[in-house]
């Protein structure tokens, strides 16, 4: 089984009004701990949906249009690049999603890549998240009342993992991900 390992960076929260400005990933053999390999691109947005962008979003993925504008490539080439390289890696191996927030993930992952290409290309349909198995983990191990919220940051202080830098990169939180589901894994066995 294969995990991919996958975080955006956006203009916003809502899929529905914001723009997916970087995406990354890794692809993890979950029985061998290989990595099969990575991605990671910018994508390319007129400087209108840079100025509707809320700035909070700007202020914690450190992304502005002065520095970052001009890199990557439009949705429609990113969108060949990133089903390219995914299919490269998982070739009709079983395979997931891993995300912090899948429900944030995919909506912009959908709007990037639409579910018949998504079809096409055999991408997994199964997007898991790390809140839950460490929600199960928490229940399991009787330290649920210790639980004060389910973000990764709160995940990695309980797995006695060191705080994230304060500027949210899509490569940096696919790596802290791996970091926490990695410690998840050592604590549950």
């Amino acid at each position: 089984m294969l995990g991919i390992f996958l975080d955006t960076e956006t203009t916003g929260l809502s899929a529905d009004s914001a723009k997916i400005l970087s995406l990354a990933f890794r692809v993890i053999d979950l029985v061998t701990g290989e990595e099969l390999g990575s991605f990671s691109t910018h994508i390319k947005h007129p400087k209108k949906v840079w100025d509707d962008a809320h700035p909070r979003a700007l202020e914690v993925n450190g992304m502005s249009w002065k520095k970052d504008g001009h890199k990557g490539k439009n949705q429609k080439e990113t969108m060949k690049l990133v089903t390219a390289k995914l299919f490269a890696l998982i070739k009709d191996r079983k395979s997931c999603f891993i995300c912090q927030n899948p429900s944030f993930d995919k909506s912009f992952f959908n709007k990037l890549i639409p579910n018949d290409i998504q079809r096409r290309y055999k991408l997994p349909y199964h997007w898991l998240d790390l809140a839950s198995m460490f929600l199960m983990h928490s229940i399991k191990s009787g330290t649920l009342s210790n639980v004060k919220s389910l973000s990764k940051d709160n995940i990695a202080k309980a797995l006695g993992l060191v705080k994230e830098d304060d500027i949210h990169t899509a490569m940096g939180g696919v790596d802290r991900l791996i970091l926490c589901f990695n410690k998840l894994k050592e604590v549950i066995s």
